[in-house]
């Protein structure tokens, strides 16, 4: 089903791109200039099908008699008779959509208006893209993976890539008659290996920019002869790179190895790369970095991905590996490790603490296995060390330091064709999703904390928005786990109550923020985190009530029921007199609150760290 929606989204976006693309089609003739004014080329004469066949055939008449004489297609067009035209009335409860390339015609209004709010979501936001060398090895792969990258780009998204050239690289280190040297997981790039990188690089660039041209002058579906079968556009993506986007310093020695020509990444021109964005283009960014004296040096891609969308405040970063992040069983337990690989449950999305402890496990796994490993080991025990859960812990390091720089998100998406496409624009994604732990500061609430709820409180228990708990009440709730707080620098910023009802419903009360912070999305904050704690608890209905708050549920999927929708227990206890307004939502999985949290706190990271929370 994955892959028959991720087919069905990539037709739909396709389907959808000439109505994007802005380039007006309808002048078929050149524009010439002359006398400081714009004028249209004069039209040519027209020439039948015979003249051309004369001149093909150098005039041999018997040529020409074979071919035939053929009018102009326009002189073969029949104009529509009036006649013939007639006015049906059909019942709207019955009227079927025609099908689409994308499948039946209802199936293409559903899928566009589920994109819809992730197309006006990414229209102007920044994301890193960093590209696995998998993908450079399979030349259709590629071709269709530059075409969601264009696609993306036609829909409005500012495009950073990175290629990895990993594989490339290797190969033609071998080809030269050497052997590639990576110790504890970095490249030595000696001046063989540095010839490499410069020439793979080269040729990276050329595939990349030759891939995001192609199409300029041919509609969607078209073909030319002798050229990929991967979709067309009908709009070539100007790419853009040089020198100068990012600067370069030697890595050096490390625990008593030379890595010679081996970089890092000392500084990204945030502001260079924000100006050709601005411009439409995307902005391609090569291992190969500079240093102000002129040095070259062979930086990681991974490296160079990281750093640029931390020094960017990207909206995300997202790599395309091979290597994915699977469960061992669908509750997580370690006994049934010996499921088919492609029968475990994919991880779908870590928050940053989860990551960094993730992180800090595989990182002491490597430690003991590069204790294990010498210098010059052969390329089995090398294999082993460079193994996919390596990689890929390699690759969420990169996206802890991403996040922890001022990125919004971060991914690990498979390269199949559409899974980027699928992974932005669908709820269910097609990779994991690691997060900005929005829900930092948020816990339990102690007996400490019964004081400065109840100040929190008062003001509204006062306006009648609450009902007024007695303190003894409230440190009943609080002793019994009721009660959450948001703080910071141990004040409380905010509060709210879950408590159970039935096995599968619960109760969201007192949700309350402090002025000070309600323009930050705390209040979004919390409930999301209890949305999540409720789910995790098996609990599928959430419910609120509520005299003046309505409007702020239903926007957050909040439906308004009655009374009798609510458990019995609850039923019992609630006073009609006071008039509130009963509102439920279903709580399904927890991604789909990751969809939720795009639309509210896209931009949280900048402006904690603006105030530097």
């Amino acid at each position: 089903p994955r892959c028959r929606s991720m087919s069905a989204l990539l037709s739909l976006l396709l389907l959808l791109l000439p109505l994007l693309h802005t380039t007006a089609l309808h002048t078929t003739r050149p524009l010439h200039l002359g006398g400081g004014r714009l004028r249209k080329a004069p039209r040519a004469p027209r020439v039948r099908f015979a003249a051309a066949a004369s001149a093909s055939a150098g005039g041999d008449e018997e040529g020409l008699a074979d071919l035939g004489s053929l009018a102009p297609v326009g002189e073969l067009l029949k104009p529509l008779d009036p006649q013939l035209v007639s006015v049906v009335e059909q019942d709207p409860s019955v009227f079927t959509l025609p099908a689409t390339q994308a499948g039946g015609g209802d199936r293409f209004v559903e899928l566009f208006r589920s994109c819809a709010p992730y197309i006006k979501m990414h229209q102007g936001r920044t994301i890193v893209l960093h590209i696995s060398s998998l993908v450079l090895e399979h030349s259709s792969l590629f071709e269709e993976t530059m075409v969601d990258l264009s696609i993306l780009s036609l829909l409005g998204v500012r495009v950073v890539l990175v290629v990895g050239m990993h594989g490339q690289v290797d190969d033609a280190v071998r080809a030269a008659g050497a052997e590639p040297q990576i110790v504890g997981g970095r490249r030595v790039s000696d001046a063989n290996t540095l010839r490499a990188v410069q020439q793979v690089s080269g040729e990276v660039r050329a595939r990349v920019e030759a891939a995001l041209a192609r199409g300029r002058h041919a509609p969607p579906g078209g073909s030319e002869r002798g050229a990929s079968s991967a979709p067309r556009l009908g709009a070539g993506v100007d790419v853009v790179t040089s020198n100068a986007l990012y600067s370069a310093q030697p890595v050096g020695v490390l625990s008593g190895v030379d890595f010679k020509s081996t970089g890092e990444v000392r500084r990204v021109d945030a502001d260079k790369i924000h100006a050709y964005l601005d411009g439409g283009a995307v902005v391609l960014l090569t291992s190969l970095g500079y240093s102000a004296s002129g040095e070259v040096y062979n930086v990681p891609a991974v490296e160079v991905a990281a750093r640029a969308a931390g020094a960017l405040k990207a909206s995300k970063l997202i790599y395309l590996t091979g290597a994915r992040l699977v469960m061992h069983s669908q509750l997580g337990g370690a006994g049934a490790s010996a499921l088919p690989v492609d029968q475990r449950p994919l991880v779908q999305s870590m928050r940053l603490a989860e990551a960094r402890e993730l992180v800090r496990h595989w990182d002491a796994r490597s430690e003991v296995a590069a204790a294990r490993l010498p210098e010059t080991a052969d390329p089995a025990a090398r294999s082993r060390y460079e193994s996919a859960e390596f990689v890929v812990g390699g690759l969420c390091k990169r996206c802890v330091e991403a996040l922890s720089s001022g990125v919004n998100r971060a991914h690990l998406v498979p390269p199949a064709p559409g899974a980027l496409l699928q992974e932005l624009y669908t709820l269910d994604g097609a990779g994991t999703l690691i997060a900005y732990d929005v829900y930092d500061g948020i816990r339990i609430a102690t007996a400490a904390d019964v004081p400065g709820i109840a100040e929190l409180t008062a003001p509204l228990e006062e306006q009648g928005v609450l009902i007024p708990r007695p303190l003894h009440e409230l440190t009943r709730d609080v002793h019994q786990g009721f009660y959450y707080v948001l703080t910071r620098d141990a004040n409380i910023l905010a509060c709210a109550m879950l408590k159970r009802y039935a096995l599968d419903c619960a109760e969201l009360g007192c949700l309350v923020v402090s002025p000070r912070y309600r323009k930050e999305g705390r209040g979004d904050s919390m409930l999301s985190f209890l949305e999540r704690t409720a789910i995790s608890a098996g609990v599928s209905r959430l419910f609120a009530l509520s005299t003046r708050t309505m409007q702020w549920f239903t926007e957050r999927g909040f439906v308004e029921v009655p009374v009798s929708e609510l458990p019995e227990r609850r039923q019992r206890t609630i006073n009609l007199a006071r008039g509130s307004k009963v509102f439920m939502k279903g709580l399904n999985s927890p991604r789909e609150l990751d969809a939720e949290e795009l639309f509210w706190a896209a931009d949280a990271p900048q402006s904690r760290q603006a105030r530097g929370g």
